[in-house]
């Protein structure tokens, strides 16, 4: 089995409930940002997982992220059988 395709979803959920921590940073008391991942494999598997970030690690930690999981080739030999 083999990974074939790697999907990043990301997913932005509004909610009311903001502070500020000891640092000055703006959270939630929930999650604030979530990026789904979608695996796709040459048997017609099909995996998901998550990773969580705080809003004001904002687009750069989600660049971050994307482009580890774009780095697909020693992520698709790790997966090999």
């Amino acid at each position: 089995m083999k990974i074939t395709n790697i999907e990043v979803i990301p997913i932005a959920m509004p909610l009311a409930a903001r502070h500020h921590d000891r640092a000055r940073r703006k959270r939630m008391y929930d999650m604030d940002q979530h990026v789904v991942v979608k695996v796709h494999t040459d048997n017609g598997l099909v995996g998901y997982g998550d990773y969580d970030y705080w809003v004001d690690d904002g687009p750069e930690e989600y660049r971050r992220a994307s482009a580890r999981l774009d780095e697909s080739g020693s992520f698709s030999e790790g997966a090999s059988e």
